[in-house]
């Protein structure tokens, strides 16, 4: 597989490709392979290239024969400026992004070029390094304001490219447009500041022989009212990857963090719509997926701490706030329909965690899986988790430490996390203390 950019003169109409239509092209009937997945048999239905044009860029990757094609194609119907191969030295530029293939299997992305031109020179200028009583609340004059708005502009732009590490703090500057205030660009400064301190690339390794069946995983968090999120709001993440059943190692497909525009009464609530909402991401990619993986795994995996959501999977019904229940029921209907298998992980490994939390804590897993490419270390299948709080529980109720009535989500959670750790050892979300207990082990 090779990785190509073109340059193409801009004075040149792309109308002659419309034109050059042979009849021939595959017909992709979205409405055939809806709400399927199941490999789509249409004409056409195995895909040798890949092409996106921005502008007056084309990016193409594919076989070798159809990128000749191409080229041959371009150079006879268009004046084409350059042409750049990804495994040349120093790769080349697209959109900001460098893209370089370093070995067969191995190509890597990164923004330091336009991190260096683009975001090291926005900083403020004259503000302290920290946020002060003082300058907390002192809106910016309307040049400020400018300036605030085209600094997290362009960091908006990195992290959907390249920075998963800054979505988060850029998601939560981005609320402040037209009404920041000086602690928010100090606030803006810390970012740029981490941008430029800690350069990012993102790695993409071959993950098996073709053969070899590739699937989905996600993983997906979510923050209840925290106090540095504007009105207190909750907010929600995830990444979803592609995988094989081998090992851990993945390819970084799509991130995203957000606010929840939906009100939130409790953690569970955020949780629970955090994880629907990560289903319906990867119900979506899916009916791509097996254009490129025809042999792929129809069954895509969550991981989630959310044992209070996810511990509901194999019910039919139950007691359910009424807000919520669509979202329980979404996902009890992808786990018994075979389209969602549910893992728990210890809110420490769990790499979506720092897409909603701004905290040093939080970004530490975040930055282990960016740099190891490997998802869902420390997870344990949920029905695991759920035979274990449950033989937690009946010992509880009959040494009568604690009554079922004082059942709470948070106990439940907590005993999960318990049990995760039981399994699979180490620390589990700093809740470990110095003896390696945890506080409520008297339960």
């Amino acid at each position: 597989c090779l990785l190509l950019r073109f340059a193409i003169s801009d004075s040149v109409s792309f109308s002659k490709m419309q034109e050059s239509k042979n009849g021939n092209l595959p017909e992709f009937k979205d409405i055939a392979v809806a709400s399927s997945r199941t490999y789509p048999s249409l004409p056409g239905d195995n895909p040798t290239l890949v092409a996106g044009i921005h502008v007056d860029d084309l990016i193409a990757t594919g076989t070798k024969e159809e990128l000749m094609r191409i080229d041959k194609f371009l150079r006879e119907e268009f004046t084409v400026g350059t042409r750049h191969e990804a495994s040349e030295k120093g790769g080349f530029t697209y959109r900001g992004l460098r893209i370089q293939k370093l070995e067969p299997g191995h190509f890597t992305l990164d923004m330091r070029v336009y991190e260096e031109r683009e975001i090291q020179p926005i900083r403020f200028a004259g503000l302290g390094k920290r946020i002060s009583l003082k300058n907390k609340d002192r809106e910016l004059p309307e040049e400020g304001q400018a300036h605030y708005r085209s600094a997290v502009g362009k960091l908006i732009w990195a992290s959907c490219q390249t920075r998963p590490d800054i979505s988060c703090s850029t998601s939560q500057a981005s609320s402040c447009l037209g009404k920041a205030t000086e602690g928010n660009a100090v606030f803006v400064n810390k970012i740029i500041d981490h941008v430029v301190d800690n350069p990012l690339t993102l790695h993409y390794y071959k993950l098996a022989d073709i053969k070899v069946p590739r699937y989905l995983r996600a993983t997906c968090d979510a923050a209840f009212k925290r106090k540095d999120e504007r009105d207190d709001r909750a907010r929600g993440g995830y990444m979803l990857c592609v995988g094989t059943g081998a090992n851990d190692v993945v390819g970084l497909l799509s991130w995203a963090t957000s606010k929840i525009n939906r009100v939130c009464k409790s953690p569970t609530a955020a949780e629970a719509i955090t994880i629907t909402g990560t289903i319906d991401q990867i119900d979506l990619v899916y009916h791509l997926f097996f254009w490129f993986y025809p042999k792929g795994n129809s069954t895509g995996e969550l991981l989630t701490d959310a044992f209070s959501v996810t511990s509901s999977q194999h019910k039919y019904c139950g007691d359910v706030t009424p807000n919520l229940l669509p979202d329980f029921a979404k996902v009890r209907a992808n786990v018994r329909e075979g389209l969602i298998t549910l893992k728990h992980q210890a809110g420490e490994h769990q790499a979506a965690d720092g897409l909603t939390k701004a905290t040093t804590l939080a970004l530490k897993s975040l930055m282990g899986f960016l740099h190891s490419n490997r998802l869902g270390d420390k997870g344990v299948e949920m029905v695991k988790i759920e035979k274990g709080v449950k033989s937690k529980l009946e010992k509880s109720f009959q040494t009568q430490k604690i009554h079922p009535n004082n059942v709470s989500l948070d106990l439940l959670n907590k005993l999960a996390a318990q049990v995760n750790i039981e399994l699979v050892g180490g620390k589990s979300n700093g809740r470990v203390y110095n003896n390696g207990q945890f506080l409520w082990e008297n339960i």
